[in-house]
């Protein structure tokens, strides 16, 4: 998935639990913000959940059905949006998938 000489400039923050939850998540999300502050942080959750992000914390969302769900199995159906993201990304966070499980594995391609 990663392609040689992209600058990796992304964080990306999966999260799919309940709100209260993904409230939990935000000192987190600020926190990397600031470490890697050259880049773009991106929620990928429910579409209200990235929007509310977007208001409070002033980052960028990503709804989670657009074609992120791929990541679970068939890692060739993922949409180039979704790949670009993806290979840009220097650091994701996974409040999704268990540590051995195929999205994991997916991800770290």
């Amino acid at each position: 998935m990663k392609q040689p000489g992209t600058i990796r400039r992304n964080v990306l923050i999966f999260h799919s639990g309940a709100l209260g939850d993904f409230v939990l998540s935000w000192p987190m999300a600020i926190a990397v913000g600031r470490v890697h502050a050259q880049s773009r942080v991106f929620y990928v959750a429910a579409s209200e959940k990235g929007k509310l992000a977007e208001r409070v914390l002033g980052v960028e969302s990503r709804d989670v059905e657009g074609g992120w769900g791929h990541l679970f199995g068939d890692i060739e159906k993922l949409p180039e949006g979704v790949r670009k993201i993806l290979a840009g990304a220097r650091l994701v966070v996974n409040f999704v998938a268990e540590e051995k499980s195929q999205w994991v594995e997916n991800v770290k391609e």
